[in-house]
């Protein structure tokens, strides 16, 4: 046999197994496996962490068994093996149950506090997951939906015709973990170097007592927090979507308490009114006294300096974009591991 004839057959056998792979895939999977499954992460985090809900998953058409030998997106989670590409009309393939969410300082000394319970995130709308949308014509939300990517929010403009799509990320009862600025530190609690314990300090904490410590002279983003270092957990409670400014300019006491829940704080004079006439900022025509400005102009701030520059104009406090509400509740790091424990078993 020459070796014309040799590449020949060679190139032959491997056309026929990709031809193979490729049917089998069609034949186990559909349509779905070839869209994919998108789990809505920003550029530069982490993946998150899967735990399937329900462990009967579709069996394959061709080998009877619940994911192809061949499949090159099956994965071990949980002990079992699952196809990540898996998308359920209907049924529940996979939930993400433990997530990360990024705080700054501020925030986390607010939760800490107990004086934070919601933050809003922005909302990008898109078109495939990929073409970015003009939110300025996306006049009407319906919410919850479900597209070819899992839970969403469809957007249309005044007469009603789509414009978009944006994926939900957090649901009511997901566990998160919150990724604060960061350093770590070595201690010798023993003496002698016999029992050096590596610990992690937050700078949420400062003034921080370092005596004895040898400790990182930087601060570490919060968006490089691993996650053995965190120590705040947070279970959602409620998941919306409105414009970033409607709870702050709506009617009687729901711009304070908008204003309380994302953790800012209030000037004296709304605190003595609400004290004195149970009516915050209000006069008695039930309208602004004009005092509550000063209170939503640090949360307008603060919301425009988490935006990038570039992207102000779109996404900024000004241009009062759509946005995700996520309410939450602060649990114990043992509630969270038992939450994620009874999920990897259900």
């Amino acid at each position: 046999m020459d070796t014309a004839t040799a590449l020949i057959i060679a190139a032959s056998v491997a056309l026929v197994a990709f031809a193979a792979v490729k049917v089998m895939k069609d034949v186990c999977w559909g349509a779905g496996y070839a869209q994919g499954y998108s789990d809505g992460r920003e550029e530069g985090e982490p993946p998150e962490v899967y735990i399937p809900e329900y462990k009967q998953i579709r069996a394959c058409a061709m080998e009877g068994m619940p994911y192809c030998l061949q499949c090159p997106d099956r994965r071990e989670i949980a002990g079992e093996w699952v196809c990540t590409q898996e998308i359920q009309e209907g049924d529940k393939a996979m939930k993400q149950i433990l997530k990360p969410m990024l705080f700054n300082t501020a925030m986390v000394k607010a939760i800490l506090e107990d004086r934070k319970t919601t933050t809003r995130r922005v909302c990008k709308i898109t078109i495939n997951g990929s073409i970015p949308v003009d939110h300025t014509n996306c006049k009407i939300v319906e919410f919850p939906q479900k597209n070819f990517r899992g839970p969403c929010a469809e957007f249309f403009d005044r007469n009603k015709y789509f414009k978009g799509a944006s994926q939900q990320r957090y649901f009511t009862g997901d566990i998160l973990y919150i990724r604060e600025t960061w350093k770590q530190a070595t201690i010798d609690p023993a003496g002698g170097g016999f029992a050096l314990q590596h610990i992690f300090l937050y700078k949420a904490d400062e003034p921080i007592d370092t005596t004895g410590m040898l400790v990182e002279e930087r601060w570490h983003p919060s968006i490089h927090m691993p996650k053995e270092a965190a120590r705040i957990f947070l279970r959602v409670k409620n998941v919306r979507i409105e414009r970033l400014q409607t709870p702050f300019f709506a009617e009687r006491d729901k711009p304070i308490t908008a204003i309380l829940n994302e953790g800012m704080d209030i000037p004296n004079e709304c605190k003595d009114c609400m004290g004195g006439y149970w009516k915050p900022s209000c006069n008695d025509d039930e309208s602004e006294c004009g005092i509550l400005d000063d209170a939503r102009n640090p949360f307008s701030e603060l919301w425009d300096s988490t935006i990038k520059p570039k992207e102000r104009s779109e996404y900024g406090w000004a241009a009062n974009p759509w946005v995700w509400v996520i309410e939450f509740e602060r649990i114990t790091k043992d509630e969270a591991l038992r939450a994620t424990t009874r999920a990897g078993q259900e």
